[in-house]
């Protein structure tokens, strides 16, 4: 029986060839070149245009050496995807918490519970927003492609919450001037010994916002512009300037709390 079953299936196999080579016999020569091209010689874009099949952990090794490959295969894969980087990046801050608080800063009852619904509501609103300014510069991302992939592109901070976390772990010592902070003097961030409260404010608001710029920083501002390239396909300058609007948003937004956490007064 099996190999009856073979020389079946054998035999419909060369029927059907049968019928597609009398086919192109009738058509016109022209005509049958471009036919058996199509057919036996699939156009280059066609296969450029195939994305890569999603495989979860090894996308996690490889978007630190082919990010621009990876994030294809997470544009065009499942939805679940986002749940990596976000299990991930929710792991390493509890962590960096604990670490904190074995160290002399315990972390308040608000950074606790705030955390989960923090980076929660902060990916999403940063998908609605990196939507919005590719449209206005001519781009259509799909939204959960746009999420997906912009999650992804979050591994080079999450890297930096790992050696900052493991720093502290070694040395017992908190950061005192993470990223570029070092830039302002710590003493001129005290409010006395002729210098204003106003200054303070200045100094404490430009060392919260320097203390984010660093190379994973950078690294982190690539991966954007692949993510806003390959979802929105937007051209390197226009994905570029929407990565910088939305960092400088995000830097102003940044000011404007620590700003208004001086003027109140609080911790």
């Amino acid at each position: 029986m099996p190999c009856s079953r073979h020389a079946q299936r054998q035999r419909a196999r060369n029927e059907r060839g049968h019928d597609l080579n009398s086919q192109l016999e009738l058509e016109p020569p022209d005509r049958r070149r471009r036919m058996t091209t199509t057919l036996y010689h699939p156009p280059a874009e066609t296969l450029a245009c195939t994305p890569p099949r999603a495989h979860p952990w090894r996308m996690a090794l490889q978007i630190w050496f082919r990010p621009r490959r990876t994030l294809v295969a997470i544009a065009a894969g499942p939805g679940w995807l986002w749940a990596i980087p976000m299990g991930c990046a929710l792991a390493l801050f509890y962590i960096r918490l604990f670490t904190t608080a074995l160290l002399g800063a315990p972390p308040s009852a608000g950074a606790l519970i705030g955390g989960l619904s923090g980076i929660l509501a902060g990916w999403l609103l940063r998908a609605l927003l990196l939507q919005m300014i590719c449209g206005a510069l001519g781009g259509r991302p799909d939204f959960g492609a746009l999420y997906r992939a912009t999650a992804w592109a979050v591994f080079p901070l999450i890297l930096r919450d790992v050696v900052q976390t493991s720093y502290m772990a070694l040395t017992g010592r908190l950061i005192a001037d993470p990223g570029l902070a070092y830039l302002v003097t710590a003493s001129s961030v005290l409010v006395g010994g002729g210098v204003s409260s106003a200054d303070g404010l200045m100094t404490a608001m430009w060392r919260s916002v320097l203390g984010r710029i660093d190379l994973y920083a950078i690294w982190y501002l690539a991966l954007l512009v692949l993510s806003l390239q390959i979802t929105a396909a937007l051209p390197r300058g226009k994905a570029t300037l929407a990565a910088v609007i939305y960092i400088l948003a995000g830097l102003a937004a940044g000011l404007s709390s620590s700003l208004l956490t001086g003027l109140l007064g609080l911790s």
